[in-house]
């Protein structure tokens, strides 16, 4: 009785959660910058700049391919737009993420996107959380913000950023 009754509570609250975020569909965003700096350059710059400024999520291991200028992990990058006044606690933008570089372009494809508390739970508020269009919407300033900063980085071509 016990385990059939522990068996519920996790389909419940893993129903619960699943039904806290929007489709999959909606909460993906896609970026490409114009560069023009050679595509080796932009992967390894963008690569510091990755090791340097994202949260690495844990137990997740980053894929990277030199030799075609790509890489896919899971990442955070701080991000308070649904923090209240009176919230003192620091929230992140966590996805999965797609980066190319190519010849005169980088491309970032940013999906799962969902948003965490700094101990990496999942935000279970529908009104902080991705759960509409409208919230999706929310985040992208905090997308637009890192993806310029990305650019800049591979741009400037230097390590001084």
């Amino acid at each position: 009785m016990r385990i059939l009754s522990a068996i519920i509570a996790v389909l419940i609250l893993g129903g619960c959660s699943s039904a806290l975020l929007a489709p999959d569909y909606v909460r993906q965003v896609d970026h490409v910058e114009k560069i023009g700096v050679k595509q080796k350059t932009a992967y390894q710059l963008a690569l510091r700049w990755f090791d340097k400024n994202l949260r690495p999520v844990p137990g997740k291991a980053r894929e990277q391919d030199p030799s075609t200028g790509s890489m896919r992990m899971e990442a955070a990058f701080s991000c308070n737009t649904f923090r209240k006044d009176n919230d003192l606690k620091e929230y992140f933008l966590t996805f999965a993420l797609d980066f190319e570089s190519s010849p005169g372009f980088i491309s970032l494809h940013f999906k799962n996107l969902r948003m965490e508390n700094a101990e990496g739970e999942l935000v279970s508020k529908h009104d902080a959380q991705l759960s509409s269009p409208q919230n999706v919407d929310k985040i992208r300033p905090c997308l637009k913000k890192m993806v310029a900063s990305v650019s800049k980085a591979v741009e400037s071509n230097t390590l001084n950023w």
